[in-house]
């Protein structure tokens, strides 16, 4: 297991608004840069709206993220629950913790 490291999160959600979120990460990747490309998905009833993607976003948060070329992560966070998520991973098992912010 590796000690905890620096950790950056950039999502664009549906309405094209863009955030970031600084953290720490905890776990093991094959690489000194581990990265992913992943659709996620709010796990509610309907459609979420800009405000819900939002409270989502700009909060702190915890994520679990594990894969070989292929994965999947789940997050949550206390405003607004869990979210779903699979895409391409580099090879790593972990997770993080941060604080989003929205950059436009």
């Amino acid at each position: 297991m590796d000690r905890g490291r620096g950790t950056v999160s950039l999502s664009l959600d549906k309405y094209w608004h863009l955030y970031v979120a600084p953290g720490i990460e905890i776990g093991k990747s094959s690489r000194w840069l581990s990265y992913s490309l992943t659709g996620n998905w709010v796990l509610e009833s309907g459609m979420p709206s800009a405000g819900t993607l939002q409270s989502f976003l700009v909060s702190w948060g915890l994520t679990a993220t594990a894969g070989y070329w292929v994965g999947g992560n789940a997050a949550w966070t206390p405003r607004s629950g869990f979210s779903l998520g699979c895409g391409l991973v580099t090879a790593q098992a972990g997770g993080t913790f941060t604080y989003g912010f929205q950059l436009h």
